[in-house]
């Protein structure tokens, strides 16, 4: 093995500032290119996570200033991260300081951002699914249908098997009704 990788895993365990930690590991993974998939496992995180690390690291010092100073959490970090430009970001920042936000009402703002979708309403109940479900049932026994959503967006699955008859034939029924 690469005694280069073996010492930059020590370090980055051994390592309690969660920016060294995203130095050590842009390092491995920009620099020395190990693939990202390979550092996640020698080091028992997920790609996610490190992607998440990663991306702290463009966060400007305003930012990693309250972080020192106990005004924001890692978990802030990381939502504050997801924004594209840094004016946004420091925007952002202090819109939670001034507000006070949680996590989730940070969350919540950066998908606002993002996706230009406010968060307002709830979830469809078990029962509206269910009806959705029966009701492409009813048209053809073999249908399948799931049914996904998420803050910002719902998204239907309708699978159905056979050749290409008998799923046109069930196609054209889906569209009649």
């Amino acid at each position: 093995m690469d005694p280069e990788l073996d010492a930059s895993i020590t370090r980055f365990q051994h390592e309690q500032d969660i920016f060294a930690k995203a130095k050590i590991l842009h390092f491995l993974v920009k620099e020395k290119r190990y693939p990202m998939k390979f550092v996640a496992s020698r080091i028992s995180l997920s790609s996610s996570y490190i992607c998440n690390l990663l991306r702290i690291l463009k966060l400007p010092d305003l930012v990693k200033d309250g972080y020192y100073s106990g005004q924001i959490s890692p978990t802030h970090l990381f939502i504050l991260a997801r924004l594209k430009d840094q004016e946004s970001m420091i925007r952002t920042y202090e819109e939670v300081l001034q507000g006070d936000y949680s996590t989730i009402r940070l969350e919540e703002r950066v998908r606002e951002q993002l996706y230009h979708i406010e968060t307002k309403g709830v979830y469809a109940t078990s029962t509206l699914v269910t009806a959705l479900q029966k009701k492409f049932m009813l048209l053809d026994e073999s249908i399948k249908v799931k049914i996904i959503q998420s803050r910002v967006r719902a998204k239907i699955i309708i699978e159905m098997q056979g050749n290409l008859d008998d799923t046109t034939k069930i196609l054209k029924k889906v569209l009649q009704n």
